[in-house]
């Protein structure tokens, strides 16, 4: 049986690999911060927190989403592009459920 030998890493595989490692990294710490901030203006309640924390990451990346048909790009890239974006919107409040599940106790807890 042929086995297919796997193409060694080159640098760009290395430097994409350190930058998503640095991204999730810096995800971790600012979802952790939203989340210390909001427990702290809700006087430490973990329910309210739990209400308040998307609340505040939908604010803090309202000045991140495109305008409408301002893109230079061709349609169709303009397209995938504005999927890739929602897409990675909605990886950071998944990732923000698994922060306030880490941080915060249960309700039965």
């Amino acid at each position: 049986m042929n086995k297919i030998k796997p193409a060694p890493l080159t640098q760009h595989d290395l430097d994409h690999h350190r930058l998503r490692i640095q991204v999730l990294a810096l995800q971790q710490i600012v979802l952790r911060l939203l989340v210390q901030r909001s427990f702290e203006e809700v006087d430490g309640d973990p329910k309210e927190t739990r209400e308040l924390a998307p609340l505040r990451l939908r604010e803090a990346l309202q000045g991140l989403e495109p305008e409408p048909g301002t893109s230079e790009w061709h349609p169709a890239e303009a397209a995938a592009f504005d999927d890739e974006h929602r897409e990675v919107l909605a990886d950071l409040h998944k990732h923000l459920e698994v922060v306030l599940a880490d941080l915060l106790p249960t309700e039965e807890g």
